[in-house]
């Protein structure tokens, strides 16, 4: 995920986008939508929210 991206982010949008990833229908394109990221930046910003046996599992369900 950029830095300037991040930084951009307040807390409510940060809790937000943490809920929209933890649901299970479709996540990364809701998430595009609403913040613009990609894929890959998702991925990278839910490793640092979740704990590492919480984030492979969330990995495996929201790719699959």
């Amino acid at each position: 995920m950029k830095k300037n991206k991040n930084i951009e982010l307040t807390w409510e949008q940060k809790e937000k986008m943490t809920t929209l990833a933890l649901e299970e229908r479709n996540p990364f394109e809701i998430i595009k939508k609403e913040f613009g990221f990609a894929e890959k930046e998702v991925l990278e910003f839910m490793k640092t929210r979740l704990k590492a046996d919480k984030f492979e599992l969330w990995k495996k369900k929201a790719i699959s």
